[in-house]
């Protein structure tokens, strides 16, 4: 059917399939379900805007009906790659079939409410409030006034509800964990701000969809108790067990709270006006938000052990992670769904001014965490190595061991020899300094410091094998474990961003060492953490949604269906890096969706830090383009203004430096000027400045080039 909307291919298919359909007006249907053995019609069908909504009174899943039908997920859909949602304001929101969401548009400034014009359009109606576009879309088409949030559940806080003010609202809870979030944050937002807030939920299925999908109208929604938001200081709450019962909801998507692509965001305060420059604020304004420091016993510690030394929790949460990523046994990986070979290797940047406390931050991290027992030899793990090469990364992991040689002496006993082989796999790098990392990648060092390092953050071999044993490092890949720790104040940081090809950068966290928020009391020491127990060997498993979502976003990657920023290109793998090391923190091998979501907290502060000293770096170029180009229309003027008046010396020395130039090509300015007679050095920047306005000669940004013009003196 050409043009036909999926509603009218569903029940097309469904009548050649030969099930009896009985149509109640242009777009809802019962037809008998062709995934059982349907006596009576079973399948309700319903058409909303942009797609078609099944649901089967007998149990069976949306993939059994559409499979029965020879049909897939993207025929639920108008357009075969999904729903566009477009906000008033500019957003566009794009679900895939998979259930993917991509941003785009106007993401700035605080988010706008779903279908807000119709909001304002009809101040008296009841308006229904859902949790996806999707649910607005099925209450619209049972006759109500619906909205949503952009960004998922989970970000109903950041929304604008000034347009609920004094207004009846319904609010419709999903029947899931997510959903019991979602209704918290909604009554303590809207109650007592509204004129009215009722919770319910679907009579049928999970939510709004479902319920309308089911054939039931906006009337049978049914009482939701809603719980209270617990307080700011309230520790999270474990996911529920049944949460993990499969990888997908009620109609077979991958469950859309699992927050890839919007978690939850740094909290960002005020610029204190004592933050000398404007990188400098950039990092220190932008922070974990509470509700990660509280979610776990272990983050909690540090915080006060931060607060105890007078640090910046962030920056201590930094070292803390480069330092247990260097203590994690190396055979131990992670496999979310690419196989059991994830490298748990870990490096992060902590940016302040000189002198604010990164070192004190690495300095509490060290004191902090209990090396393990199987570590304390210097011999096993090098703990606070500094680099000076890529080849000094893989050095560290060497040493020398006696080797068998397989002959005997005079005495018939074995002769051994000394060989230089890996001995060690353990290692934590720190640098105080990140101009160092600077120099290196610009000098001969770089040549081989930037890509160790990106090896080595994906745990692949290092160095290499020379002729002479001597001269030979080299770390097979898998066989080491390492963290990195790099201090940089923020007007360096911005050099080692610029490395975006290659990649050095996007392996990178970021995190603020200056703590604005630093509380005025004293706190006590919370005494040496100890690690749990880890295995020598093993696999830390992902749960199939993650896995399955992470597939996804890598089939879209490809498909080119997403665009991806190459900054942002190793968010995933950080991502699971950190989610299977919080996992491990926490005495377990299988990461759940709280681990996963506060890995998702870490990347969005970590990016937040970094895309705001982009926007300084670009800032502060485009002023520096703008002050010389001022600067150059100043003494063009100056020059044109005199240039009739330019005595006999000026005109002569300007004919002297042009001929020489176009003679003997690129010349410097400063041993040009030395090399002419001193009594024409009075005159040599003036007549500079007239060959230059002739168009005789062409100088550089700093004036320190001299090369030919287009033309020169006839």
């Amino acid at each position: 059917m050409i043009d036909a909307t999926a509603y009218e291919r569903l029940v097309d298919r469904l009548g050649q399939h030969g099930s009896t359909i009985r149509a109640n007006g242009s777009d809802r249907a019962l037809a008998q379900c062709p995934a059982h053995n349907d006596g009576r019609p079973s399948l309700s069908i319903r058409g909303i805007s942009g797609q078609a909504l099944v649901y089967c009174f007998a149990g069976c899943t949306t993939d059994e009906v559409l499979s029965a039908l020879g049909m897939a997920k993207s025929d639920l859909f108008d357009d075969p790659r999904g729903s566009t949602y477009r906000y008033d304001d500019g957003r566009i929101v794009r679900r895939t079939p998979a259930k993917r969401f991509m941003q785009s548009g106007n993401t700035q400034g605080a988010p706008q409410l779903y279908r807000l014009s119709r909001l304002v359009d009809d101040p008296e109606s009841v308006v229904y409030l859902v949790e996806g576009e999707k649910d607005v879309h099925a209450v619209e088409s049972a006759g109500g006034l619906a909205t949503c949030n952009p960004m998922g559940s989970i970000n109903f806080g950041k929304v604008d509800v000034g347009p609920l003010r004094g207004r009846t609202v319904i609010a419709v809870v999903d029947r899931d964990a997510a959903g019991l979030k979602w209704a918290a944050q909604v009554r303590t937002r809207l109650v007592g701000y509204a004129a009215n807030v009722e919770f319910v939920e679907a009579a049928i299925g999970k939510d709004a969809a479902d319920h309308i999908a089911a054939g039931k109208d906006l009337t049978e929604f049914v009482q939701h108790e809603v719980a209270p938001e617990p307080d700011e200081g309230a520790v999270l709450e474990p996911p529920d067990e049944d949460l993990w019962a499969g990888a997908v909801d009620d109609e077979g998507y991958v469950r859309d709270d699992l927050d890839l692509d919007d978690p939850v965001g740094p909290e960002i305060t005020a610029e204190p006006e004592h933050i000398a420059t404007p990188e400098a604020a950039a990092v220190a304004v932008r922070r974990l938000p509470t509700q990660f420091w509280d979610s776990r016993e272990i983050f909690k510690r540090i915080r006060q052990a931060a607060w105890a030394t007078q640090t910046h929790p962030d920056a201590v949460l930094a070292a803390v992670l480069c330092r247990v990523a260097a203590m994690v046994p190396h055979q131990l990986k992670f496999d979310s769904g690419r196989g059991p070979h994830g490298s748990m290797n870990l490096f992060a940047c902590l940016l302040a001014r000189s002198g604010i406390g990164k070192s004190e931050a690495a300095a509490t991290a060290e004191h902090l965490i209990q090396v393990p027992l199987r570590l304390q030899d210097p011999n096993v793990f090098k703990d606070g190595v500094g680099i000076g090469s890529g080849e000094g990364l893989a050095e560290v992991y060497m040493g020398v061991k006696m080797r068998d040689t397989g002959e005997v002496n005079r005495k018939g006993e074995p002769v051994e020899e000394r060989v230089r082989t890996q001995v060690r796999h353990h290692a934590f790098f720190y640098v105080d300094e990140g101009e160092v990392i600077n120099k290196l990648m610009r000098e001969r060092q770089g040549t081989t410091l930037g890509p160790a390092i990106r090896s080595a953050w994906n745990g692949a071999t290092l160095g290499q094998a020379n002729a002479r044993d001597e001269t030979t490092r080299l770390i097979k890949g898998g066989t080491y474990s390492m963290g990195l720790l790099i201090g940089f104040q923020p007007d360096v940081a911005v050099s080692i961003l610029s490395d975006v090809g290659p990649g050095t950068p996007q392996r990178l966290l970021w995190f603020g060492a200056q703590d604005t928020e630093m509380p005025e009391d004293e706190y006590d020491w919370p005494g040496e953490i100890a690690l749990p127990p880890m295995p020598e060997q093993g696999v830390i498993t992902f749960p199939a949604e993650i896995r399955q979502a992470l597939r996804q976003y890598t089939i879209d990657k490809h498909r080119g269906s997403i665009e991806v920023e190459e900054l942002d290109s190793h968010e995933p793998l950080m991502r699971c890096k950190l989610a299977a090391e919080f996992c491990l923190m926490d005495g377990r091998l299988d990461v759940n969706r709280e681990d996963w979501a506060l890995s998702g907290m870490i990347w969005a502060t970590s990016t937040a830090i970094r895309d705001s000293l982009l926007q300084f770096r670009d800032h502060k170029a485009e002023q520096d383009r703008e002050r010389q180009r001022e600067a150059r229309i100043e003494e063009t003027r100056t020059v044109l203004a005199a240039h009739a008046e330019a005595d006999a010396d000026t005109q002569r020395l300007a004919r002297v430096i042009a001929n020489r130039v176009h003679n003997e090509g690129l010349m410097m300015r400063a041993p040009y000027r030395k090399s002419i007679a001193s009594r024409d050095r009075q005159f040599f920047d003036a007549g500079l400045a007239l060959a230059r306005a002739n168009g005789w000669v062409l100088t550089d940004e700093d004036n320190r080039t001299i090369i030919p013009g287009e033309s020169r003196p006839g």
